[in-house]
């Protein structure tokens, strides 16, 4: 890529939410598109739960599917890759603050009616820590009852599995339906553990793990690691990651203009995506409608249109091509990271791993003494 070129680059927002982004690019070869496009999908590093230990699992699932189940709950992984270490790259024998997140889950049904397990019972041994389950709000968290209780437990963020349950077991979840739809029942309750309201249960109850039978108890310990897609998918940020180029459509309107009302409306409604547009004739003598662009980039390349005059016999009338070096990128988030974070991420990681390829290749060429050009 030459001076003039890296000048002609530009990158203009079209969306941008808490779900979303998508951004319009110019001045790139594809390479370049779909290279950032398989960073945001496979190198952007993330935590996820990477072991789970059961303590005691009463539910009707077997562990193994619980623990893949669990494995899938994206957490909040924000600015994950200067606070934690990659398993390999930390000198502890198991899992320490440095490299990992330690979570526990202890739910007993003491209802007559089945409940739901969902990410909102995984509580974080540190509930200080920003890793934590996504569409959860650790805010409700109170612990004015058992501060004292849990000291221990908060002054090590990875504490022993047995230190974790221990302090659990003291402050067991007691939750059952009748609680949450009971006020005086919830007004004193004051405990570690999240409690939901009418309003939570219905909107934001979390990822559901499994439902439990009344008289049913799952308790386990977790262990969340730092990892990147790549690994394994339960790591991966975006939900997808996508580019469209940019159509280039051209009306011959030389030709459209011999075109009768019939035939140009038919070629607006046979586009799906509703590009075309039937405009009034300027020439008032023949009274019929002319073929204008509406919307250009809403435009799929399906081919519709381009089928239609040729059936006219007016092939070049319509042409739909596609800009060679202009395209719109667009991802979506699990929850762990923001759509913004994704992309500034994988950009980083894109121009670390190019670092990376230029140190070695002039460690290569001084090895074997190759001159640059």
């Amino acid at each position: 890529m030459d001076s003039k070129t890296r000048h002609d680059v530009r990158v203009d927002i079209l969306n941008c939410d808490t779900d979303s982004v998508a951004f319009h690019v110019s001045g790139l070869d594809l390479s370049l598109i779909n290279s950032v496009k398989r960073m945001m999908i496979a190198e952007v590093p993330t935590m996820a739960i990477e072991e789970v230990r059961f303590v005691d699992n009463k539910s009707g699932y077997l562990d193994q599917i619980l623990a893949h189940r669990i494995g899938m709950i994206p957490l909040i992984s924000s600015r994950v890759a200067d606070q934690f270490l990659y398993q390999d790259e930390c000198k502890c024998h198991d899992a320490c603050s440095k490299c990992a997140v330690q979570f526990h889950l202890c739910v007993e049904n003491d209802s007559p009616v089945d409940m739901k397990v969902t990410s909102r019972d995984l509580i974080p041994s540190d509930t200080q820590c920003p890793v934590k389950p996504a569409f959860t709000s650790y805010s409700e968290v109170v612990a004015d009852d058992v501060e004292d209780e849990d000291e221990e437990v908060k002054a090590s963020p990875l504490s022993s599995t047995a230190a974790v349950a221990a302090a659990a077991e003291q402050n067991r979840q007691k939750r059952t339906l009748s609680s949450v739809f009971s006020s005086s029942s919830s007004a004193g309750s004051r405990s570690r553990y999240i409690h939901w309201s009418t309003k939570d249960v219905e909107t934001n109850e979390g990822v559901v793990i499994v439902t439990l039978k009344p008289g049913q108890r799952l308790e386990l310990t977790a262990v969340a690691r730092k990892g990147i897609g790549k690994t394994h998918a339960k790591w991966g940020p975006s939900v997808r990651a996508a580019k469209k180029n940019i159509p280039l459509i051209r009306l011959d309107r030389s030709q459209l203009c011999h075109l009768d009302e019939k035939a140009t409306r038919a070629i607006v409604n046979a586009c799906p995506r509703k590009v075309f547009v039937a405009a009034a004739q300027d020439d008032k003598k023949t009274g019929n409608a002319v073929l204008d662009i509406e919307d250009a980039n809403a435009c799929n390349f399906c081919g519709e249109c381009t089928s239609l005059v040729h059936q006219y016999g007016m092939p070049s009338a319509i042409t739909v091509d596609s800009s060679p070096r202009e395209f719109i990128v667009s991802t979506g988030t699990t929850g762990a990271l923001s759509p913004q974070e994704i992309v500034i991420s994988a950009l980083r990681e894109f121009i670390q791993k190019i670092e990376n390829d230029k140190k070695h290749l002039h460690v290569l060429m001084h090895q074997h003494k190759i001159a640059l050009l």
